[in-house]
């Protein structure tokens, strides 16, 4: 069953300026996009309610060494936090240097993830980026890391140069990226390749 909103207590702490306009205007059918420009410009949101920067995404591993030793000593993420929580799962903060990766590891363990089917809402796969895509995954593939795809030039060339994808150790879908080096236009040199 999907979410209710409360159309009635929505614009009384709008009006009463408890709650921010925020950009969204509700109907009876359905929430509105104003716009972002709205949202940046008013004032009572302009400070407070900017965002400064992607913070973290959780995920659930089966086994949580296993999954600092993949995510650490192989893709090069740092250990920020461990801890054993009181139901005895444990909680990891992994910096990956612009954003954390936090892996909890349930007590009783985890089922290997499966991947999100096509029309499914959800998390495809993590990226991580890399000077190198085919140095980090000649050095992945020797290490025994399950390959999904091997390096190949991005589809959306505007953003990415090249990409690779692989699976950590309870399945989760990890794309190895790089960035075109500075200088080249990336539309010419992509040319029409998208496999």
């Amino acid at each position: 069953m999907a979410p209710s909103f409360d159309y009635n207590l929505a614009a009384t702490l709008r009006e009463s300026k408890q709650l921010p306009v925020c950009g969204l205007q509700p109907t009876r059918s359905t929430l509105k996009f104003q716009g972002a420009a709205e949202i940046r410009s008013h004032p009572e949101t302009k400070e407070a309610n900017m965002l400064k920067s992607f913070e973290h995404i959780g995920m659930t591993v089966s086994d949580m060494d296993r999954a600092i030793d993949f995510y650490c000593g192989l893709l090069g993420l740092r250990l920020h936090l461990r801890k054993t929580m009181a139901d005895g799962s444990g909680i990891a903060f992994l910096d990956a240097g612009g954003g954390m990766l936090e892996i909890v590891a349930p007590a009783g363990g985890a089922a290997r993830a499966v991947d999100l089917p096509e029309g499914t809402a959800g998390l495809r796969h993590l990226t991580f980026l890399f000077e190198s895509v085919d140095e980090t995954f000649a050095r992945l593939e020797q290490a025994g890391v399950e390959i999904k795809e091997r390096p190949r030039l991005a589809v959306n060339a505007e953003v990415l140069h090249k990409v690779a994808f692989l699976r950590d150790p309870d399945g989760i879908q990890i794309e190895l990226a790089e960035k075109r080096s500075s200088g080249v236009d990336p539309l010419r040199s992509a040319g029409t390749d998208r496999s």
